[in-house]
């Protein structure tokens, strides 16, 4: 069975969601799904910014862990193109805790669960939801002055990718600024020697190459000789008349 509408799990209800582990009979739920939240911050954790921006839920909700992951890739995403890594602060700041059920369908008409002889079937675990009250943070954006119109934008792509009627509240951290963080690292240039050290060390190199060229003619005069006396021994002696 495919993915249910979010309208299925929106409303918050009483969680049956406990899971014990040192006692496991006093569980409810032996086995919870992994979330598919891969991050909860990005960008540049420790800089300071000047402007503060979160998006605030008006009503109490439930937002499944794959709605959170959907929204935190196109956060980053918008962010990381437009103003750079290092020059902004993404994060989720809800955990999906709450197990969701699903109940076993059958296709075709007249469907109905299999489980027909229990009133409330408990259902099987599909996946993972956080569970938020009206006037929470569920994600927030930390920026410079010169980024402030491109958070709010974010944000208001991230709450569309969530399902949820929320608004945006601004608040200033520090006095404006306009500086940039660069995230590439210059390499120092090297200092261009004066005209006297240049003719010194073209002296010197010259004068290896000399002394190397010297070297070089020494020994293969030095080959040549050991032939010639090589081959005066190699001659056979005259014959006796």
């Amino acid at each position: 069975m495919g993915l249910r509408p979010a309208k299925c799990y929106r409303t918050m209800k009483r969680p049956y969601s406990r899971t014990s582990v040192r006692v496991q009979k006093k569980a409810f739920i032996t086995g919870v799904p992994a979330s598919k939240i891969r991050e909860f911050e990005m960008g540049n954790k420790k800089a300071p910014f000047d402007w503060k921006i979160e998006l605030i839920t008006k009503r109490a909700v439930q937002i499944r862990s794959n709605a959170m992951e959907a929204a935190r890739v196109t956060g980053n995403k918008t962010l990381e193109k437009n103003a750079g890594t290092s020059n902004y602060h993404f994060r989720l700041t809800k955990y999906p805790h709450h197990v969701l059920r699903e109940n076993c369908m059958a296709t075709g008409a007249g469907a109905d669960r299999f489980s027909t002889g229990m009133a409330k079937a408990f259902g099987k675990n599909v996946g993972t939801a956080a569970r938020v009250q009206a006037g929470e943070t569920v994600v927030y954006v930390r920026l410079n002055n010169q980024f402030f119109d491109l958070g709010k934008t974010t944000l208001k792509k991230a709450g569309l990718k969530l399902g949820i009627a929320g608004k945006l509240k601004v608040t200033q951290l520090r006095e404006l600024t306009t500086e940039i963080i660069k995230v590439k690292i210059v390499k120092e240039k090297k200092e261009k020697p004066a005209e006297g050290e240049e003719a010194e060390a073209g002296k010197e190199e010259t004068g290896k190459e000399g002394k190397e060229a010297k070297e070089k003619e020494g020994k293969a005069s030095d080959k040549k000789e050991g032939k010639a006396s090589d081959k005066k021994k190699e001659k056979p002696s005259d014959k006796k008349k």
